[in-house]
């Protein structure tokens, strides 16, 4: 079989990073519309939906259809399985639009169902574990698969989201990241993801990934304190040890500082929701503006230039950049700053900035998606 040049090649980032941000705009709008009257029904589970397995989802799928492939010298995302993830996501879309909240659940499933069997399917070619941080990739899955059968026996949707969106982007962030985050920040001896070096090790991998996933466990049994503080302890150590926040960098670049802004950030967030400071919500909304976003945006950002054919640069000179990461913090910081207070509009001025960040990114990425295109 005839492979496309990577050139020709419709690669799965563009398409789905594009239905991502378009999938998240959406969900922030409608809260919006919602706090001004707009629309009648409140879009809690909307709003959730979309953030998730919308906009995180897309560029979680976008990322790794592009990068599992490579990452296991297999066969490249085809046109019917993009067309799959892509259509999945716009199904998620009209449901939440259409205010159902049972069904985009079982629309996740799918999406997660399908997502693991394209990475199996090329897992299962030459059965090698990239790097350690793979490890969490399993675990990710098999959170959010739990996070549905809560939701399904229980009609729990706090632990529902908990499971299937918090748990799910948090263990795929740590466990890429324990590769790419350093990478991208231009880290002394950091290694690629295809890369092995004798100083690999098994255990501070593992070490994060048992704190992390015992804490969640542990709010099924409703020992929340335990919990959180497992996840707690988990995320600092893998900031320290796995995403090396305290290292300095070889070079100083604007998406490097951003990663480290947006690690303290997840931290930070982590520490703000322990139950005790009953300010659970806000410190959840810190970790996903200013710890999930930020990070999956700023990684997008090294997959657009280094497919896009652009120079890494960019990452250095950018004063998008600064502006895009400025917006996403001060996003978290109002959000984070009315605590539970829902009914604050406040929380539209929080969203309307993370549009505008979001907006800004989006425009730098079809200015080179339309280059390429131009040049090829």
């Amino acid at each position: 079989m005839n492979v496309p040049k990577d050139d020709d090649r419709l690669e799965p980032y563009v398409l789905l990073f594009s239905t991502g941000c378009l999938a998240g705009v959406i969900g922030l709008v409608f809260w919006i519309f919602f706090q001004f009257g707009f629309i009648q029904f409140y879009p809690r589970a909307l709003h959730g939906n979309l953030m998730f397995f919308g906009f995180l989802w897309s560029f979680v799928a976008g990322f790794l259809m592009t990068a599992i492939p490579k990452m296991t010298s297999t066969l490249p995302a085809q046109v019917s399985e993009i067309s799959i993830g892509v259509g999945l996501v716009f199904f998620q879309v009209v449901l939440n639009v259409r205010n159902l909240t049972d069904a985009p659940v079982a629309i996740f499933l799918v999406q997660n169902v399908f997502l693991l069997f394209f990475i199996l399917r090329r897992f299962l070619v030459n059965r090698k574990v990239p790097f350690f941080g793979f490890v969490f990739i399993p675990m990710a899955f098999a959170q959010s698969i739990l996070g549905v059968a809560l939701f399904y026996f229980y009609n729990d949707r706090n632990l529902f989201l908990q499971f299937a969106g918090e748990a799910f982007i948090l263990n795929l962030i740590l466990g890429l990241g324990s590769r790419l985050i350093p990478v991208i920040s231009r880290l002394p001896n950091a290694l690629l993801p295809n890369e092995r070096s004798n100083s690999d090790s098994l255990l501070r991998p593992v070490i994060t990934l048992l704190f992390i996933n015992v804490g969640y466990w542990c709010d099924i049994f409703d020992f929340k304190t335990v919990g959180a503080a497992l996840r707690i302890l988990g995320t600092l150590f893998a900031a320290i040890y796995l995403l090396k926040l305290f290292v300095k960098p070889v070079t100083w670049s604007f998406v490097g500082i951003g990663l480290k802004i947006a690690v303290v950030l997840l931290t930070l967030g982590q520490i703000l929701s322990f139950p005790l400071l009953n300010n659970i919500l806000a410190g959840q909304h810190f970790i996903y503006i200013g710890g999930f976003s930020m990070i999956t945006l700023l990684v997008a950002t090294r997959v657009m230039l280094a497919h896009g054919g652009q120079s890494l640069n960019y990452e250095i000179s950018s004063k998008r950049l600064i502006l895009v990461i400025l917006l996403f913090f001060l996003s978290a910081l109002m959000r984070f700053s009315i605590g539970n207070d829902i009914s604050n509009y406040i929380v539209s001025c929080s969203a309307l900035l993370f549009i505008i960040a979001l907006g800004i990114w989006f425009f730098q990425f079809f200015k080179i998606l339309n280059s390429k295109l131009i040049k090829n």
